[in-house]
């Protein structure tokens, strides 16, 4: 997995395990990427193959597939080195997949926006380069879950109130998985293919902007956007709020996220 940090603006990509701890036990099963295990109860099986742009709700077909993925988060578009002008759309396309036989998970995507000189400005959502999720995903907030938040660890998105900006761009937050669920109040199984090697979400986003004449307020030395993937696995047959149901993992993902958020170093 690359992880990239380059004048201007970086994506940095990881794929996190989050195994939750109830009096010392494992209580449900997460993955990670992060090149040290996978803890599993069923499996989580990293997939083979790159996904096409779009893969899984909204294909495009103009590009081949790779082998030799690096974890189960991936960008097929992200190019090193770039240079970012301000207004000019910039390739980016985080997708998350598993491989066949793997057990149908509750995906989720934090993105941190690094990118800020914080002694010149803190105000991101101006500021902040900015992204419109696709379809399949939908927004998550900090009051989906029962418990309260940390102070300072809010990972609510933020929309994005930079020039050229419209409507439904964000600039940062926690994401959930939802396909072609017409209510998205809780996160939907990727139901995992029988006949295809690989399933993907889909890309959260296509590309990121920098605003229209905002390049002051960004950290030229070490900006960065971080891209990370929290994946739950399901469990037939229990009562909503109940370890492997959608609630459980929205509240599980939510802590997850108000861990990154309050880390410093990521």
């Amino acid at each position: 997995m690359k992880r990239n940090k380059k004048p201007l603006l970086i994506g940095a990509l990881a794929v996190l395990l989050v195994a939750l701890v109830v009096g010392g036990t494992i209580a449900w099963m997460t993955a990670e990427d992060s090149k040290v295990n996978a803890f599993t109860v069923g499996t989580f099986n990293e997939p083979g193959k790159d996904p096409k742009p779009d893969e899984g709700q909204d294909q495009d077909k103009d590009e081949s597939t790779t082998d030799n993925t690096d974890g189960f988060l991936t960008e097929t578009e992200w190019v090193e080195d770039q240079t970012f002008i301000p207004g000019d759309p910039v390739a980016k396309n985080p997708n998350v997949g598993v491989g066949k036989d793997s057990v149908d998970p509750y995906v989720f995507i934090f993105v941190k926006n690094n990118a800020l000189d914080t002694t010149a400005t803190t105000d991101v959502a101006t500021y902040g380069p900015y992204f419109t999720i696709e379809h399949q995903w939908s927004t998550v907030s900090d009051n989906h879950d029962t418990g309260t938040p940390n102070a300072g660890q809010i990972v609510t998105p933020t929309l994005s109130e930079g020039n050229g900006a419209t409507s439904g761009a964000y600039v940062d937050g926690l994401f959930m998985y939802t396909g072609d669920e017409a209510v998205k109040t809780l996160p939907a199984l990727l139901k995992v293919s029988t006949t295809q090697d690989n399933t993907y979400t889909g890309e959260l986003f296509e590309t990121i902007t920098l605003p229209n004449g905002n390049a002051e307020g960004i950290d030229t030395e070490n900006a960065n956007v971080s891209v990370y993937a929290f994946i739950y696995g399901s469990k037939a047959g229990v009562n909503n709020g109940e370890e492997g149901s959608a609630q459980a993992a929205l509240t599980a993902a939510i802590q997850w996220a108000e861990d990154i958020k309050a880390d410093p170093s990521k």
